[in-house]
């Protein structure tokens, strides 16, 4: 069998897992399009860096969330209210985040329990995503 030879993107050695195509991977960092959000991506790069060396691993979910997975969000420009309550047909639910458009889509819908006609998009707990595996 033929050895693998991992590509880099921009400068860091990436292993795609089979989510992408190798061969999609090896071709998007010479796209003009890509290579054009460098100026953007930079600083946010940086930003993620800093925040990643800084971490010290807990096994305490609150302060894995204030120390990672909040700044990092935050650093990728994410607006997101956290454990806002969700109405579904199982009842009411409540993911540790629902991610906005916008700020004002947040405000406007802060302290309200969520239908999918408010727009915000939910991301479950991992631990629940994990559970259902």
């Amino acid at each position: 069998m033929a050895k693998t030879v991992q590509l880099e993107l921009g400068g860091v050695p990436r292993r795609s897992s089979g989510l992408f195509s190798d061969h999609y991977l090896s071709i998007l960092r010479n796209r003009s399009d890509w290579q054009s959000l460098t100026d953007i991506a930079d600083p946010i790069r940086v930003d993620v860096k800093a925040i990643l060396d800084a971490y010290v691993p807990s096994s305490n979910e609150a302060q894995t969330e204030e120390t990672l997975i909040k700044p990092v969000l935050r650093a990728l420009g994410h607006t997101f209210e956290v454990q806002a309550h969700l109405k579904t047909p199982e009842g009411t639910k409540t993911p540790d985040y629902v991610f906005y458009t916008s700020l004002a889509a947040l405000n406007t819908n802060k302290g309200q329990r969520l239908t999918d006609a408010d727009r915000g998009l939910s991301l479950k707990a991992a631990r629940e995503k994990n559970a259902q595996k």
